[in-house]
């Protein structure tokens, strides 16, 4: 499963998240540049991800791994929830 969206205004980075069913091992990038690899398979809670993008225009994201079965991403940019298709 992956999302792929960006971030900024002036600014833009984009951000990729990837989680694999059969792994159960999430990556994030910013930028092709790999900032998150973690086995997230036998936590007992829901996988978040909290991180900052951008140098001169700052953004805090948040990435939440949500369901066992029909696995979902929330992302928040700044707090507010983005719509990822």
């Amino acid at each position: 499963m992956r999302i792929e969206f960006e971030v900024g205004e002036k600014e833009k980075h984009t951000v990729i998240a990837e989680y694999s069913k059969w792994t159960g091992k999430m990556e994030i990038s910013v930028d092709a540049k790999n900032i998150i690899s973690k086995n997230v398979a036998c936590e007992f809670k829901q996988p978040y991800f909290k991180f900052d993008v951008g140098s001169k225009e700052k953004h805090k994201v948040e990435v939440l791994l949500k369901g066992l079965v029909l696995t979902s991403f929330e992302v928040l940019i700044d707090g507010k929830i983005k719509n990822t298709g």
